[in-house]
């Protein structure tokens, strides 16, 4: 009798873990598929700016902004794709 239990554990055990495994991975496939999008996405093209005061668009920046015509986020990216390139610069002169 013992040996009969033990050969149905041998082999209903490995078959326990399989589908554990598939019903884990089907509970979890929406945070895998972000986990994976992020990854293929390339680096540095995303990122938040947080203000102080917990303000959307500091007013100094909208009227900035409003003198060029543009759009606030539009003048966010002029001033970090100028940064950016200063620091190439600094970067390949030294």
């Amino acid at each position: 009798m013992v040996d009969t239990v033990a050969k149905f554990m041998i082999v209903l055990g490995p078959m326990f873990v399989l589908i554990g495994t598939f019903v884990f991975l089907y509970i979890h496939r929406d945070q895998w598929r972000a986990e994976m999008k992020a990854l293929s996405e390339p680096e540095g093209e995303r990122f938040t700016i947080m203000f102080t005061h917990e303000e959307a668009t500091p007013q100094a920046l909208k009227n900035r902004a409003a003198e060029l015509g543009i759009t606030p986020e539009e003048l966010i990216k002029k001033f970090i794709e100028k940064a950016l390139t200063i620091d190439a610069r600094e970067a390949n002169s030294g």
